[in-house]
């Protein structure tokens, strides 16, 4: 009797025990279904879309190849670029030097003829653009010739669409600008590749944080060439006509090259008051074709301008 009364007991303390368990497994699951229901309800549509690169979300958008071209606009540093009839010129505004990627990590030689320059990451234009260099050298290897400056555009946002498209990865937060004077008919082109891999050639451009209002100074500075060279009076028989044209031609360069690089730092008032101002510089590369020069081309270029000294590039 003894014993049985015993085991009893036990299987009356095992099941309140049990009972017991199961009531808090079931208090612990209810609240955490409420803590994913509330942070479901708190997070935004396209919240599911925005961590895979392969994903569209409803809308049809690749969230994070837009997150790449975010990036590359606010994190990247400001170039603006023009194309002319037979030159075209760059500006890369830097915040003096040390603070800033130095010119010759922000533009690659991809080939005599060719120089590339990525505005974005500066890890990610680095990659890309030792990338692009790589298969510019295969090309010239395997078909005994370099690439135009159109295979060369098309190259690089061939590799950036493939990271768009690749699980696992991310894009190249990068916009990339392809200049250079084609070896084929001496003809300078400029092109901009975008994170998503669409290429696009262009008579101006500009990338970097302001890069709307860049965009309007050079539009405006393509009217005043326009109207310059509109306005050029014929020389006269008496004049000495090559001579002439040669130093018309090189005081058009020069508005040139000094409207892209006050275009490039239109946006940043200096203080020279101001100690503790961050100093702007800009650095300039100057692309013209030459027949005489290896590639075709003639490369010239100015370090570390400062804004009052920008009268000097005329």
């Amino acid at each position: 009797m003894r014993v049985a009364r015993l085991q009893q007991q036990g299987r009356r303390f095992i099941f309140i025990l049990a009972v017991l368990l199961l009531v808090n497994v079931e208090e612990v699951e209810g609240a955490h279904s409420r803590r994913r229901r509330v942070a479901s309800s708190q997070g935004s549509r396209g919240a599911a879309y925005d961590r895979s690169v392969t994903v569209f979300s409803p809308e049809g958008r690749l969230l994070q190849v837009e997150y790449a071209r975010s990036a590359a606009g606010e994190r990247g540093g400001t170039v603006a670029a023009y194309q002319d009839d037979d030159v075209v010129c760059v500006a890369l505004v830097s915040g003096g030097e040390g603070s800033s990627p130095s010119l010759l990590e922000r533009v690659h030689r991809l080939e005599d003829h060719a120089l590339w320059i990525g505005s974005g990451l500066s890890g990610d234009a680095r990659v890309l653009g030792d990338a692009v260099r790589l298969e510019a050298r295969r090309a010239r290897l395997s078909l005994g010739e370099p690439l135009t400056i159109r295979e060369l555009a098309y190259a690089c946002a061939e590799m950036q669409h493939e990271w768009t498209r690749s699980p696992g990865g991310r894009p190249f937060a990068v916009r990339g600008l392809l200049l250079g004077v084609d070896f084929t008919n001496s003809v300078p082109k400029l092109y901009l590749t975008e994170p998503g891999g669409s290429v696009e050639r262009r008579s101006y451009c500009a990338c970097g944080p302001h890069e709307s209002n860049i965009l309007k100074s050079l539009r405006q500075l393509e009217e005043d060439l326009e109207k310059k060279s509109s306005s050029t009076g014929t020389l006269t028989p008496t004049d000495s006509i090559a001579e002439d044209a040669n130093n018309e031609r090189k005081r058009q360069l020069g508005d040139l090259v000094y409207g892209v690089a006050k275009a490039s730092l239109s946006t940043y008032d200096s203080d020279v008051n101001n100690p503790d101002e961050i100093k702007k510089w800009v650095d300039v590369i100057v692309l013209q074709a030459d027949a005489s020069r290896r590639g075709g081309v003639r490369i010239r270029y100015a370090r570390n301008i400062q804004p009052e000294d920008l009268a000097r590039l005329k």
